[in-house]
């Protein structure tokens, strides 16, 4: 209340003294005091307190109240020197009275800082001020009149004491307030910077979520391809499991790395002699064919580079160097790996997966490996199995097949050559004179005789996409499936030929050996596939009954002679 005070009371004051000039000019104006000097007193003495206020405005507050205080106290002085030393009509006694009270009520109130005690003190200087003027007034005049003037000073000091309480009363409420709402402004500004710095947090919290909620929905979706990923190696692990079929499992596993991956290019290739397969397999897949053709060219010349560049790591390539494969060409692929496919003694395969995409292999290549993985374990069970099926299928002297499997493989040529109206060929054989090897050389010489003639009859099946086969001691069977006789006469005189100029060297003994060759075919010699091999039976018995070393066809002198 004191600081609002304070910002006012110069404006107060000039109020003050403007209003008491232009009321005391009128007075003298219109002759409403009995003598003029105390009007030129007062109006010259509210001039200089004027000049003294507007100085005052230049000091600060504590030299300022200070001063003030003290002329509030040269005022009520003054003014009541003047009410008591020059007599005065009733209205110029109201006036001067007014003047008094309000230089009172300044006196009493500014610079006391709404001190209580220091508003007392000053309550009783100005009472005795009004005492003294009171009691040295009613001396001069009669006691009807000072009864009077006493009780209109008692009224009036009374009236003044209750403003001044009032105003007091007034100030400590608006301090009540004031504190009251210095501390709820200073609680709402607590509570509003905690509000802005909760918003702030929970604006980071939200931030935080959000970040959480995008790492968490990447974190989903990587989970999700990872379990995709696990289903896809089940899957082809279960299919490796139930087949012994190698480029089915290839194409499986291109086919699992298309879906899951979703490549512009996966090739699997495999190298010959790895599975008991003779050729190279390679199976490729692409969103570009012009590229899947070229590879498919390309894809040896591609396997032999890469078994001397690669180890055990796979070889990433992005940007221009993707465009020195030539089978690349103009293919928007922009990120390449080769993988390697592997086992202890060599490498034997080979990965190519191709993206479109910069930073396909980022996340690095571990799904291809482990199908790489998953095929090396099916690669050797498969050769396990071979291995394994090879000693039941074939003959442990000579590595070609047994009786016992040839009867299998050829119930299914001879079915399909009855279905299909095919030619079938069968060509039986034996070592003329083989027991005189045996007794001359020893039976070591004649294994090594039996395995050259195995070697021989298998190379010309292998030529002429048939098979061969030991019959019995010495005895040889040769099945050549869509040739007729006169197809296969210079096939077995090939063959004939070479097993006659063959020498087998067993020590110190250079041994050369001929056979005698019974021929029998479907359907033009013989029209039952199930007689074949007893066919050619009995034309290989005629060659050697009718001299030895001969190639014999099916024919009905035969069976005369015999």
């Amino acid at each position: 209340m004191t600081e609002l005070f304070s910002e006012h009371y110069l404006t107060y004051q000039k109020i003050k003294y403007v209003s008491s000039i232009i009321c005391l000019t009128a007075l003298g104006i219109f002759n409403l005091c009995e003598e003029d000097t105390p009007i030129i007193l007062s109006v010259f003495t509210l001039l200089i307190l004027y000049l003294t206020n507007e100085l005052l405005a230049r000091f600060d507050s504590k030299i300022k109240n200070n001063v003030i205080a003290k002329l509030c106290f040269i005022e009520v002085l003054l003014f009541n020197i003047f009410d008591y030393m020059f007599p005065m009509n009733s209205f110029s006694k109201l006036l001067w009275t007014i003047l008094i009270l309000a230089s009172g009520l300044t006196f009493i109130v500014n610079s006391s800082e709404f001190d209580k005690s220091t508003i007392f003190a000053r309550k009783i200087i100005f009472c005795i001020v009004i005492s003294l003027k009171t009691f040295i007034t009613i001396n001069k005049t009669s006691e009807e009149e000072w009864f009077t003037y006493i009780f209109i000073q008692f009224i009036l000091v009374a009236v003044l004491f209750l403003v001044i309480d009032s105003y007091v009363q007034l100030s400590d409420t608006y301090d009540s307030i004031k504190r009251k709402l210095t501390i709820e402004k200073s609680i709402i500004e607590s509570n509003n910077e905690k509000l802005i710095d909760y918003q702030e947090r929970v604006k980071n919290i939200n931030e935080q979520l959000n970040y959480q909620k995008i790492d968490l929905a990447k974190t989903l979706r990587e989970l999700e391809q990872v379990n995709t990923e696990i289903e896809s190696h089940t899957e082809i692990m279960k299919y490796m499991a139930s087949t012994f079929d190698l480029l089915k499992c290839m194409n499986v596993i291109t086919d699992a790395v298309m879906d899951i991956k979703s490549p512009k290019l996966c090739a699997f290739y495999v190298d010959k002699n790895v599975y008991q397969n003779k050729e190279s397999s390679c199976i490729i897949k692409s969103n570009y064919t012009s590229m899947q053709r070229r590879l498919k060219k390309d894809i040896d010349d591609i396997f032999e580079v890469m078994s001397k560049e690669l180890d055990d790591k796979c070889k990433i390539l992005k940007g221009s160097y993707i465009k020195e494969y030539r089978f690349v060409g103009d293919a928007n692929i922009n990120s390449l790996a080769f993988l390697p496919i592997k086992d202890k003694k060599r490498m034997y395969g080979l990965m190519i997966v191709g993206s479109d995409e910069s930073n396909f292999f980022d996340k690095g290549t571990n799904y291809y490996e482990s199908c790489i993985v998953e095929f090396n374990s099916a690669i050797k069970s498969t050769n396990l199995y071979l291995q394994m099926e090879d000693m039941a299928r074939k003959d442990g002297l000579t590595g070609i097949y047994n009786r016992v499997y040839n009867t299998e493989l050829f119930k299914k040529v001879s079915k399909e050559a009855v279905l299909k109206n095919r030619n079938l060929t069968v060509a039986l054989f034996d070592i003329d004179k083989f027991k005189k090897v045996n007794d001359t050389y020893g039976h070591l010489a004649g294994d090594e005789v039996i395995k050259m003639v195995a070697r021989v009859a298998s190379k010309y099946a292998d030529k002429y996409n048939g098979f061969a086969c030991r019959f019995g001691g010495e005895e040889f069977l040769l099945t050549l499936p869509e040739k007729d006789d006169k197809e296969s006469v210079e096939i077995l005189e090939s063959m004939h030929n070479e097993i006659k100029n063959t020498v087998v060297t067993v020590g110190d003994f250079d041994i050369s050996i001929n056979v005698c060759i019974g021929v029998s075919s479907y359907p033009r010699l013989c029209d039952n596939p199930d007689l074949l091999v007893n066919r050619a039976d009995k034309a290989m018995y005629y060659g050697k009954k009718n001299g030895r070393g001969r190639l014999v066809f099916d024919n009905p002198d035969i069976d005369n002679d015999l």
